[in-house]
């Protein structure tokens, strides 16, 4: 007997032709198997078969039942026992997809009468079959399957989501949900600190009120530096402002500081000389006490506390509380500034207060004779030409009063040397002498 060749159950995988066979000639060379198979099998029955054989069933192919071969070793008297299922009728599974080509194959399984589909193709750890493609058939792992959630890390402003594990992406906008540090609140409204890092995506998850929202009771306001803060109460918001401020004695309102906050006296009122606080030295004049304090000269007068005497003039402490600013008002006038009724200043004037000619004058003669020279006697043995060059001195008493007593005192008379032409002689002259004079 020659053996029985068993034929491929799928020839577009299995077949050694599949290279270059198309359906029909596969469908071709199984009918030709199955003639031969044929002869072979009535022969062989004819000749040697058992009579409770398989050779004497005829299979019911309008089933899917063929003959198992060779016949004659098979008994039996029902397709179960001397037939074999082909793949006309079988159902594939989940996972599989049927073909027509495979309807003569013989094997009753899913690997044998089906093609394997995406959707049972065994991805990679991580991945899972793409949506739509289940049912795609003999494809590669790229082709099946997709990069799913589990494989993807969030960033900092996403939070990982394991509900989303399965699902395919490798964005943080598909894996991950987003924190309130992405949310954008709108107008008045601002990402709770408290919040920031918490998962959300609605006003109401992320947000608060902001103080630009709160309306403030009447004379108090919102600062611009809090408008978009986020208060714990709304309270907080508001600030005191200078529109209701009852300005205090020496003040009075200022309307174009309504809007100022932490009210006071000085930030919401203008001062007037009645609050306006002198210097050292000046003295408020109440005259003045409802005019705007601009300055100290505006509000106050100065006093000879503050005045500095001028050269030739001394400072008197008696009149530090005195109002004025002049030397003659505050200082005491000395010899330096005098000026003398009769005769010259003296070439040193005394530098005391309480002036007088008789204390800082002396005669016009003086200066003089303050250019000659003194005569170490009188004038009479000078020659016409040396007369004109000296003065001498002359030593006299002088009654003087000094409290109230009167009293002799010697006294210098200074005289001029001048020659007499009629007499021939250097001589002194009554009219060209002084008393008065410095020092010389």
């Amino acid at each position: 007997k020659r053996p029985f060749v068993a034929f491929p159950m799928k020839c577009a995988f299995r077949f050694p032709l599949a290279a270059f066979c198309c359906l029909a000639p596969c469908k071709a060379l199984l009918h030709s198997h199955s003639s031969s198979s044929a002869g072979r099998r009535l022969s062989h029955c004819d000749s040697a078969a058992p009579k409770n054989s398989c050779c004497n069933w005829q299979c019911d192919s309008s089933m899917g039942w063929m003959p198992r071969h060779p016949q004659s070793e098979f008994t039996g008297s029902s397709d179960e026992e001397c037939c074999q299922r082909t793949c006309q009728h079988f159902q594939c599974p989940t996972g599989y997809k049927a073909n027509v080509a495979y309807k003569s194959n013989t094997g009753w399984s899913a690997e044998v009468c089906c093609d394997k589909t995406c959707e049972s193709f065994e991805c990679r750890d991580g991945y899972r079959v793409v949506d739509g493609a289940a049912s795609k058939v003999n494809l590669t792992h790229e082709e099946c399957c997709a990069q799913t959630c589990e494989l993807h890390t969030c960033g900092v402003l996403w939070s990982a989501a394991e509900y989303r594990a399965t699902w395919l992406g490798d964005s943080d906008q598909v894996c991950c949900e987003p924190r309130c540090a992405l949310m954008s609140c709108g107008e008045g409204w601002a990402v709770n600190d408290l919040k920031v890092d918490q998962v959300g995506v609605t006003r109401e998850e992320c947000c608060s009120k902001t103080c630009s929202l709160v309306k403030c009771a009447v004379g108090w306001k919102v600062p611009e530096n809090r408008l978009k803060s986020v208060p714990q109460k709304e309270e907080e918001c508001c600030q005191k402002t200078c529109e209701h401020h009852v300005c205090g004695h020496g003040y009075v309102k200022d309307a174009t500081k309504n809007g100022l906050f932490n009210p006071s006296n000085d930030r919401c009122c203008e001062k007037t000389c009645a609050a306006f606080q002198c210097p050292a030295g000046w003295v408020r004049d109440r005259t003045k006490s409802k005019l705007l304090a601009t300055s100290a000269e505006e509000c106050c007068e100065k006093s000879c506390k503050i005045h500095e005497c001028s050269e030739g003039w001394l400072t008197n402490s008696s009149k530090n509380s005195v109002l004025g600013s002049s030397d003659e008002v505050c200082c005491d006038k000395t010899c330096a500034v005098h000026e003398c009724q009769k005769g010259t200043l003296r070439p040193s004037p005394s530098k005391e207060g309480g002036v007088s000619d008789e204390q800082c004058c002396e005669s016009k003669l003086c200066p003089e004779l303050r250019k000659l020279k003194k005569s170490p006697g009188h004038c009479n043995g000078f020659s016409q030409e040396e007369c004109a060059g000296y003065y001498t001195v002359l030593h006299t008493a002088k009654e003087m009063t000094s409290k109230n007593e009167t009293v002799k005192a010697n006294t210098d008379v200074f005289v001029k040397c001048v020659y007499d032409k009629e007499f021939g002689l250097c001589r002194m002259k009554d009219s060209l002498a002084a008393t008065d004079c410095s020092p010389m």
